[in-house]
This record gives C-alpha cells, structure tokens and sequence, in this order.
C-alpha cells in the first residue's frame, strides 16, 4: 500500500498574520471595554399605578454595584452625583455592592459622603449587596463597622430587612442580600410584608432578582435590584440569563422588576456586554 504524504507550507509573512490578527483583536475589545465601563449612560423607565394619588407622581434613582476603587475616582463620583442633583429626585436607592473586597477602608466615608450629598425630596436609602462587608475574603480591619459607621456619618438610611414610608403613597422595604439567607438573617418576603399597608405602593429593594417571584407573590408592586452586571464580560451574560431575568425592565401582572446593570464592574475593570448607568424611575399616576 502506498501512502501519500501531504505538506502545508505558510510562507513566513501568513503566518506572522496569523499571530498578529488575534492580538490585535484583543487589544480592540480590551479598549473598547475599558472605554465602555467608564461612560455612565442614564437609563430611564416610566410605570403607572392606581396606586399613585399624588398627580405629580415621584422620581426615583437607582445605584448599584458600583465596586467603588476598581474603575472610578473620587473626582469621577462628584461627576455623575452633580448630574444626578440636576434630577430634582424624590428619592435615591442604593441597590449594593457600592463598595468591595478591594475599596480602600479609608475610602468609605469618601464615597458614602459623595453619595450621601446627592439632592432628593425624601432621603437616600441603601441596602447590602453580596460584597459591601467584604465577605469572600478574611479581613482584619474591622471592615464591617467602619462600613456601618460611614453610612451613619451621613445622610444615608440603611434598611436592613426593614419598611419605611417613603411619601404619602410609597413604602420601601430593604433587604439584606439573599447570599445571607442560611445565616437566619433574612426573613421571607411574606414576614416583611404582612404588617404594611398594601393600599400604598410598595417597594422592595432586592440586590440580587434572582428570587423576585418571592416578592411578586408576597405583593410587591417593584422591586428594584442590580448584582448581575448584565453579564459585563462577554459571554457571561448567557450565564446570567440562564439563571434569571438579569437586566432591564420586566413586567408580570402588576409586579414590576427593574434590574440594573450597575454604575461600576468587578473584578477587571472592562465592560462588553451592556453599559454601565445609574437608572430614572419615573412612578406616574395612572
């Protein structure tokens, strides 16, 4: 039996090609996603209820994961808090993770107080992400309390699975992040709701969506949450669409969830799927 034996041969300058193109590919998606986790876009939604007497109706911001010392500045806050004072809001919620495991200590009081300054009608609220209290790693710096500590320094309530009238037609419920849910910490969705006044429209502000049939089903109107970065890194976003509804504005009956992309990234600071935004929710009467 003969056998044949066939040779490729690529001249020098194809193969030089061949190494060159994927290199430059990467260092076009690498700046385009540096380029794109630092342009904060506004995204704005506009929902109508019954249950909205006021004929104004309200203005809600929303902040999430902003991961603050990974991508931004300080300067680059003010920025974006000077834009947010021009929207005349109602109120403010901040959806967690503003900070992590890699924000500096003596930066928490810095970014609590930048956000803390933003110009509402009714308050700022915040509640716990998955990474506020530096829980994936072992810190020995009391991380915690000086977490705690900076929110009470300023204008900043921390509802901690925890309701409070917002306005006249508004309730808000915060909750500690579903990460904590096997340290019997957080409580069903039922418990939290069962002693409000369901006449008025109530708010549940959730880090992670992953559960909001919970809340849709304990009677929630919106709940307004963010954790998934819309994936931030291609292709993870197929990952965290598989697992829930992660960005954007959903609406079952008349439950209404709002997911953020988040206002920062974690981990590299490149984004590819998705922008980052801080997010205007409009609650007209219907």
């Amino acid at each position: 039996m003969l056998t044949k034996t066939f040779k490729i041969t690529i001249s020098h300058k194809l193969y030089k090609i061949i190494i060159i193109i994927p290199f430059i590919i990467s260092i076009l998606v690498t700046s385009y996603g540096y380029i794109n986790a630092h342009n904060i876009v506004k995204k704005e939604y506009t929902i109508t209820s019954t249950k909205i007497k006021n004929d104004k109706g309200y203005k809600i911001g929303l902040i999430s994961d902003v991961h603050f010392g990974n991508t931004f500045s300080i300067q680059d806050l003010e920025k974006y808090r000077n834009q947010l004072n021009d929207e005349n809001l109602d109120f403010l919620v901040l959806a967690g993770d503003i900070i992590d495991e890699f924000t500096k200590v003596e930066d928490y009081e810095k970014v609590f107080n930048m956000l803390g300054s933003i110009n509402t009608k009714n308050g700022v609220y915040y509640i716990h992400g998955n990474h506020d209290e530096s829980r994936y790693t072992n810190p020995k710096d009391n991380r915690k309390e000086k977490l705690l500590n900076a929110i009470k320094n300023v204008n900043i309530t921390f509802l901690n699975e925890e309701s409070i009238n917002v306005t006249d037609d508004i309730i808000i419920t915060g909750r500690i992040d579903y990460s904590y849910r096997n340290l019997g910490v957080r409580y069903s969705s039922n418990d939290l709701i069962k002693n409000l006044d369901k006449e008025k429209y109530l708010i549940v502000a959730d880090h992670q969506p992953s559960i909001y049939q919970e809340n849709k089903n304990a009677g929630y109107d919106l709940q307004l949450s963010g954790h998934t970065h819309a994936g931030q890194i291609w292709p993870f976003g197929y990952v965290t669409r598989a697992i829930s509804f992660d960005y954007g504005y959903l609406k079952e009956d008349n439950f209404n969830l709002i997911v953020s992309s988040g206002f920062g990234v974690w981990g590299y600071p490149i984004r590819t799927e998705e922008k980052s935004e801080y997010v205007i929710i409009n609650i007209e009467k219907e």
